[in-house]
């Protein structure tokens, strides 16, 4: 039905009865109500004075009674309170001018009743005449009804006005509930005329808001979730600097780089930088630098704005990241990278070195062997030079050490036992004002690691020693052993991977080191100690053993409290041994035998083929792997060794051996190196041609002594 139907409908209903509801339903309604309410008003006010009454009415407190008839006087419309029983009144009271009020009244009374038995009446007279009033003034409005039908047609065009106004209301609260947020808010919609077909519109549109309003609060959550979880800061920053957004590690950062800042204040800046620094840093990223009582704080922060078409409201995401472990692991491996240059360096000046001190070390043990020519002076100086040759060698073994060259075979290693001999060694070596002491868990047999005793015991030589020199006024040295297993038991190592490992630390109470110092400390030739007590080779070589034994070594220190060295061994594990070398007694009748020599050094031709003369032996020399090759190939049978350096232009040492057995060679293969070691990968007996090796610089015994050597291939009994 339509909205103008009803409005004709409705006001010829109303003409028509108006007439009739005004007389009749008017009076009778009044008059039936006038009743019901004086009787109502009658049953109350008993009810409550008997509900007072009651007490002093069982007690007999007569005087109460009466004081409380007189009170019930000022009740309105109250004429008379009377209370009596079977013995007589108890109590009366009434107003004192009956006259004055008229002589219509209206009588109630009520019962007490205790144990079925009435102990008391209360009879109370109302006036009438505010009824009879009201009765004159209905009858007055009787004659007003035809006056008000008159105004019936401007009554229901003001109600209709109204219907339509409450529903517009309505909608205009609704509307401003859903703009301040309150989502989902309904209005009536009864019937199926165009109001309220409007309103069921609305109400689907509050609801679909609500519905996206759900998601979108849910999303937000899930994302504030992911932030509070994130281990980088995020702070949203509005407009003027205002901070509307942070989650947990940003405010905890936010605090350590810019303690003074407070939520409530404009953020303009973190730490030294001003935000506009930061969102204009070379690759978006600004590198703060925090220095602390223990080390070095590394963060990058990251301004971004974030697209709005409205720039007065332009909002920019603050990021802060804790890169201190990943500048730390970066820092570590090029410290790495820079130590494996190094010692590829000094593994290639070994060589050198070390092929210069054996034309040294060879040419003056040549000339010592000649006492007869030689007057006290000259062999003076050939004794001091081949001394100093000597002392060179050590160093550059040292070099070697740390190069991972003069590999040394591993042995499993009692770790307790050898550390606790070691520290007795030492207390009888360090001054009597340090205190070295040594804790080992589980005891002898308890710690076992592939480890060589001797580079151990040198190890812990080397550190104790330079501990005891960073206390010259004395302190304490403290020498631990315990097994470990975890993840991330390393510095920098993956906190992901599990290990297992043979920790041994080494702490002193001493001087401590300074932080920028610490990633020098291994250095080769870095020394702080003055140039006549160091050569700076001895923390060196300390790294490559460690290296080279599989380990690693890690150390703490702190400027003024000591330093902590903690060195990682492998634990124990089934290690396979094999070998192909066999060694043979010497045999003196090698005494003339034919030496194929094969060095491209000319220098350290001369010096082996004076060697081998003094020796007795024949030799012929080739300055190259290729020239060896074809020497042997033309006449196999003219030579009983072999004599070859590892390392030379072309085809090395190596090459040469291989080839040479590839065609059947069964000759004895001699190997001379200034360091063990190619593409690093240490020599080792096992090394598939080679009968022995020679270090340089290579002295007269060690060479008769590998060249005496025999292998059994070609040496076997034919009738074997």
């Amino acid at each position: 039905m339509s909205f103008t139907l009803k409005t004709m409908l409705g006001v010829a209903a109303i003409e028509a009865a108006l007439l009739f509801l005004l007389v009749f339903s008017s009076n009778s309604a009044l008059s039936s109500s006038l009743e019901r309410e004086l009787e109502k008003r009658a049953e109350t006010t008993l009810r409550m004075l008997l509900a007072t009454a009651q007490e002093p009415i069982l007690t007999d407190d007569l005087a109460t009674l009466e004081d409380l008839a007189k009170q019930a006087l000022q009740i309105p419309d109250v004429l008379r309170v009377e209370i009596r029983s079977d013995d007589g009144v108890l109590a009366r009271a009434e107003v004192a001018d009956r006259d004055g009020v008229g002589q219509d009244a209206y009588s109630s009374f009520i019962d007490l009743n205790t144990a079925g038995e009435v102990r008391a009446t209360i009879v109370m007279e109302f006036s009438t005449a505010s009824a009879m009033s009201a009765r004159e003034e209905l009858q007055t409005q009787n004659l007003l009804i035809a006056a008000s039908e008159m105004l019936l047609v401007a009554l229901f065009s003001f109600l209709l006005g109204r219907y339509l106004t409450s529903n517009l209301k309505q909608l205009q609260q609704a509307t401003a509930a859903i703009a301040s947020g309150d989502l989902g808010v309904t209005v009536p919609a009864r019937g199926s005329d165009e109001l309220a077909n409007v309103s069921r519109s609305f109400n689907r549109m509050s609801q679909e808001l609500l519905r996206s309003h759900l998601e979108r609060a849910g999303s937000e959550k899930r994302l504030a979730s992911v932030l509070d979880g994130l281990r980088d800061g995020v702070c949203l920053i509005g407009k003027r600097g205002r901070v509307r957004y942070l989650n947990p590690r940003a405010t905890q950062l936010l605090q350590l780089l810019t303690p003074e800042w407070r939520p409530e204040h404009v953020l303009s800046h973190i730490a030294t930088w001003s935000l506009e620094a930061v969102r204009d840093a070379q690759e978006g990223r600004a590198l703060i630098e925090l220095d602390t009582e223990e080390q070095t704080l590394f963060f990058e922060a990251s301004v971004f704005e974030i697209a709005n078409d409205r720039a007065s409201e332009a909002e920019q995401i603050l990021t802060i990241r804790d890169v201190t472990a990943e500048r730390s692991r970066d820092a570590y491996d090029r410290r790495q990278e820079q130590l494996a240059v190094v010692g590829q360096l000094a593994a290639g000046l070994a060589h050198d070195f070390n092929n210069i001190l054996g034309v040294i070390i060879g040419v003056a043990e040549l000339n010592l062997m000649n006492e007869d020519e030689l007057d006290a002076t000259l062999r003076t100086d050939f004794e001091t030079i081949h001394e100093q040759a000597k002392r060179s060698s050590e160093l550059i073994r040292q070099i070697l050490d740390f190069s991972r060259g003069g590999e040394a075979d591993a042995e499993v290693l009692d770790v307790g036992a050898s550390l606790k001999d070691m520290v007795e060694l030492l207390r009888r070596t360090i001054p009597s004002t340090v205190t070295l002491s040594c804790e080992v868990d589980g005891g002898d047999g308890a710690l076992l690691a592939p480890f060589n005793e001797t580079k151990f015991q040198q190890v812990i030589a080397n550190l104790v020693i330079n501990a005891s020199a960073a206390m010259p006024e004395g302190g304490t040295i403290h020498v631990t052993a315990r097994a470990c297993e975890g993840y991330g038991l390393r510095p920098n190592s993956p906190t992901d991977e599990h290990e297992q490992w043979v920790v041994v630390t080494v702490a002193d109470s001493g001087q401590g080191i300074p932080r920028k110092l610490l990633q020098r400390i291994f250095e080769p030739f870095f020394t702080t100690k003055e140039q006549s007590r160091g050569s700076g080779l001895g923390l060196a070589q300390v790294y490559g053993i460690l290296q080279r034994q599989g380990g690693d070594i890690h150390v703490d220190s702190t400027v003024g409290k000591g330093t902590c060295f903690s060195l990682f061994l492998r634990p124990e594990e089934p290690i396979e041994i094999q070998s192909t070398t066999q060694q043979i007694a010497p045999d003196p009748s090698t005494t003339g035998a034919m030496i194929l020599v094969v060095e491209d050094q000319e220098e350290m031709r001369v010096t082996v083929s004076a060697m081998l003369t003094r020796l007795g032996y024949r030799f012929e020399l080739a300055s190259s792997g290729e020239q060896a090759i074809e020497l042997y190939v033309a006449d196999p049978e003219r030579y009983d060794a072999i004599l070859t350096d590892a390392v030379m232009a072309g085809i090395d040492g190596f090459e040469v051996a291989s080839r040479l057995r590839g065609r059947g060679c069964q000759l004895p293969i001699v190997m001379m190196s200034g360091y063990f070691e190619r593409d690093r990968v240490a020599f080792s007996a096992t090394e598939a041609g080679i009968d022995a090796f020679l270090q340089k610089p290579v002295g007269l015994n060690e060479l008769e002594h590998a060249l005496r050597v025999r292998r059994s291939r070609g040496q076997e009994d034919p009738d074997a």
